[in-house]
């Protein structure tokens, strides 16, 4: 069983290491990922994603994305920000928050999350070591458990 949940990470982590490297190298090369717009043609949803939270928040006191590093990997941890940027990987989501320290990217397996969008996310601390030739291009990112999304009043 425990052979089963290593091959599942394993293969996240495989496809999050791929998600990075594009991102970077999306970034170095000048592209970017957009969204649709009303403008351009889209496939029609007869019924979208509503995204509901695997569990209900604890309140758990949020913390500025800055704060975390790879030393508090497996700390559970809940942040705040706004939904920039979204990737669908093989099981679910990667997402990227943002608040005023800097970002961060989120793992999920339920529907896309909205870009653009004021959330809260409680989740677990992860460290990813990417090495490339002599470089350690790892970075921390967040296992989500919950996510709130928060409605904004006009």
């Amino acid at each position: 069983m425990k052979n089963n949940a290593n091959k599942n990470q394993l293969s996240w982590l495989g496809q999050y290491a791929l998600i990075s490297l594009s991102v970077v190298g999306m970034a170095a090369g000048g592209c970017t990922m957009t969204e649709p717009t009303a403008d351009a043609p889209s496939e029609t949803v007869e019924n979208p994603s509503v995204r509901l939270p695997s569990i209900r928040l604890s309140r758990r006191a949020v913390v500025p994305i800055d704060s975390l590093m790879a030393e508090r990997e497996s700390d559970k941890v809940a942040v705040s920000g706004t939904v920039t940027q979204r990737a669908a990987i093989l099981n679910g989501w990667l997402y990227k928050v943002e608040d005023d320290t800097g970002s961060l990217w989120v793992q999920t397996e339920q529907s896309e999350p909205e870009v653009g969008a004021i959330a809260t996310v409680e989740g677990t601390v992860r460290y990813e070591s990417i090495v490339v030739g002599e470089i350690d291009a790892g970075s921390v990112y967040l296992e989500e458990q919950a996510y709130e999304q928060q409605t904004v009043e006009d």
